[in-house]
C-alpha cells in the first residue's frame, strides 16, 4: 500500500511539473476556500483515536490539514507577491489572519502535531518576502509567549504528557513514550545488516503498535539494517 502511495504521488509531482506555478498561484484564493470547507466538515466525521481530523474514502484516509500546508504556503506567496504593506507593523495583520483561521481550525481537531508544524509558514514566508527582521523577531517573541500561555490554558493533560515523555522517555516508558521506545529498540536490535525482510520482532510481536505511519522507518532498520 505504501508503494501505491509513493507511485500516486510521483505521478501528481511529475503532472505538476507540466503546470506554471504562476497559473497555480492564481487559483491560490479559491484553493484556500476550498481548504477551509475541508477543515471545516471533519467536525462531522468521526473521530479516529480522539481526533476528527480524516475523511474516511475506504481506498485511504484524506487529512485536509496536509492539503492545507501547500495551499497555505501559495495563498501568502498569492497575497505578498505584489504587496508592501507587511513591511509595516500594521500591514503584518492580514498574513496572520489568513494563517491564524486554518491553523485554529487544526487546534480544534485537535491535531497539536500538525499545528506546531504549520506554525512557521508565516515566519518563513515573510523572512523570503522581505519583511523587517525586528518584526519578525517581534513574531518570535510572541510566539514563544502564546505557547507558554496555550501551556495553561488550551493543551489538555494528555498533550503535556506527551511532552514531558519526549523529554523524560524512561519515566513513561509504559504510556506516552512506548511508541518512541520500541521504534529505538527495533533500530538497535537490527544492527548494521539487519535481521532479514519480515523478521522483525517488533512488528511481528506487535510490540510497536503504529508501525505503518512514520515509525515504518524503524521496521525498515530492523529488518534491513
Amino acid at each position: 500500500r505504501q508503494l501505491v502511495f509513493v507511485g500516486m504521488g510521483l505521478s501528481v509531482f511529475f503532472a505538476l511539473q507540466r503546470v506554471s506555478y504562476l497559473s497555480i498561484l492564481r487559483h491560490a484564493p479559491l484553493l484556500y476556500l476550498i481548504g477551509l470547507v475541508l477543515l471545516c466538515g471533519v467536525f462531522a466525521t468521526r473521530p479516529i483515536n480522539g481526533a476528527r481530523s480524516w475523511y474516511n474514502l475506504y481506498f485511504f484516509k484524506l487529512q485536509p490539514s496536509e492539503l492545507m500546508k501547500p495551499i497555505l504556503i501559495l495563498t501568502l506567496a498569492y497575497y505578498l507577491m505584489y504587496r508592501e504593506s507587511y513591511k509595516k507593523l500594521l500591514g503584518l495583520f492580514i498574513p496572520l489572519v489568513i494563517v491564524a483561521v486554518p491553523l485554529l481550525l487544526i487546534l480544534k481537531q485537535p491535531d497539536l502535531g500538525t499545528f506546531l508544524a504549520m506554525a512557521p509558514i508565516l515566519f518563513v514566508m515573510l523572512f523570503a518576502a522581505g519583511a523587517r527582521l525586528w518584526h519578525l523577531a517581534l513574531m518570535m517573541l510572541c510566539g514563544a509567549g502564546g505557547m507558554v500561555l496555550m501551556w495553561f490554558t488550551v493543551m489538555k493533560d494528555y498533550q503535556k504528557r506527551r511532552v514531558w515523555a519526549w523529554l523524560y522517555p524512561e519515566e513513561y516508558r509504559l504510556g506516552e513514550a512506548w511508541q518512541l521506545l520500541r521504534s529505538e529498540t527495533a533500530i538497535g536490535s537490527g544492527g548494521f545488516w539487519g535481521k532479514g525482510w519480515g523478521e522483525s520482532s517488533q512488528a511481528g510481536l506487535n510490540l510497536l503498535p503504529e508501525k505503518h505511519t512514520d515509525f515504518i522507518f524503524a521496521v525498515v532498520a530492523e529488518e534491513g539494517g
